[in-house]
């Protein structure tokens, strides 16, 4: 996404479930809602994002099923871009 012009302060991971953020945080360079600065992504659960909109947003889960209202909340946080990763049943789930 930062390839495709995106500053990284305008992109945010957002985790269905706690286990795929810190896995996350421990293999990447990402920011907390709190620690969040102009050169860093975004890497946080889908509740803490709640009511906040992101340029671009990838979706990680890597559990199914999954709460249906953080899935909401984190699919309608994209404003421009969105990428979903996560097992087939989610990609099924949502039409893809």
């Amino acid at each position: 996404m930062i390839k495709e012009g995106f500053d990284p302060s305008s992109i945010a991971i957002v985790c269905l479930e706690s286990a795929t953020r810190n896995e996350l945080w421990s293999a990447g360079n990402y920011a907390t809602f709190e620690d969040l600065d102009s050169t860093k992504i975004l890497c946080d659960n889908g509740h803490r994002l709640k009511g906040l909109e992101y340029e671009a947003v990838i979706v990680a889960t890597n559990q199914w099923p999954v709460n249906e209202a953080v899935l909401y909340v984190a699919l309608s946080r994209a404003v421009h871009a969105l990428v979903v990763c996560g097992p087939r049943a989610l990609g099924d789930r949502l039409g893809l």
